[in-house]
């Protein structure tokens, strides 16, 4: 796993990269092979009242040389990428990039989301196969993008008060900034006490909310949205995946999930280092 961070403000509020470095610190047990920070500088949008910062920590799984080395840009340097996680597809996808022309400086896939993104913007999401969480920064649009995973394997929590966004794999990296108000949010302590944990997107503060699975976020001229890009209940129904209803065929159907199985474990064994199993 890594850890992912970052800030965006607006007027003339500067995101500070001591900041960024004590949210990284918090995180670096996720990512203990390297740390990064950028703070754009915006010299290519003189309008401009937006200032982003992001923080990496990094676990070095594909790739494990400099190249993969985050935050992470494309050649103009006005995408800019912080990711955790693993895309299981992106050899396929990355091939099928370099036809239409794209030059790759890395074999990580989280070179390849760069490149996917500025193909299809962010419907690249529909092709990623994977457990993931990132941000994105596109100073071309001034966007700001959070994606996470289909089933929310990795974690991804924000602050949002109206004029700054702060994001972490973590609630205590958003807490290393003083100024986020640290209220806690009785709702959520309730549920917490019902269920013994907290449903998304509430978190124990009020301010602070999980990035649900299968959603992104866009943070664009002081407005925060929040949208669902998949969805399984669409999966099951749609009528060229819903299965055929034949009961009496009780092989089939154990011959089709080992199958799946069996594909799912040998798409997770991708990897520059050694792997290994536990059960818990």
């Amino acid at each position: 796993m890594c850890g992912i961070c970052g800030k965006l403000s607006h007027g003339n509020k500067i995101v500070d990269k001591a900041l960024l470095k004590r949210m990284c610190k918090s995180l670096a047990y996720r990512g203990p092979n390297d740390e990064g920070v950028f703070v754009s500088t915006n010299e290519k949008s003189q309008t401009s009242k937006v200032q982003v910062g992001l923080g990496h920590t990094r676990l070095s799984v594909i790739d494990l040389s400099d190249a993969g080395h985050q935050p992470m840009c494309n050649e103009e340097e006005n995408i800019w990428l912080v990711y955790n996680g693993e895309v299981y597809n992106f050899k396929g996808i990355k091939a099928e990039l370099e036809a239409k022309g794209h030059r790759f400086k890395s074999n990580t896939d989280s070179e390849v989301i760069i490149h996917l993104y500025e193909e299809e913007g962010i419907d690249c999401l529909k092709r990623l196969n994977g457990m993931f969480a990132f941000c994105i920064w596109d100073e071309r649009l001034q966007k700001l993008w959070l994606c996470r995973d289909r089933l929310g394997i990795k974690p991804l929590v924000y602050y949002w008060d109206g004029e700054t966004l702060i994001f972490s794999s973590e609630i205590k990296g958003i807490l290393c900034d003083s100024n986020v108000r640290k209220e806690i949010d009785w709702t959520a302590l309730e549920l917490y006490l019902t269920f013994n944990y907290i449903p998304a997107p509430k978190t124990i503060f009020e301010n602070i909310r999980k990035l649900e699975a299968g959603h992104y976020l866009l943070a664009e001229r002081k407005t925060v949205v929040t949208r669902k890009y998949w969805d399984i209940g669409a999966e099951t129904t749609s009528p060229e995946k819903k299965p055929t209803k034949n009961f009496e065929r009780l092989d089939f159907y154990k011959e089709r999930l080992y199958g799946l199985m069996e594909n799912a474990v040998q798409k997770r064994m991708i990897s520059d280092v050694q792997l290994g199993a536990f059960l818990s």
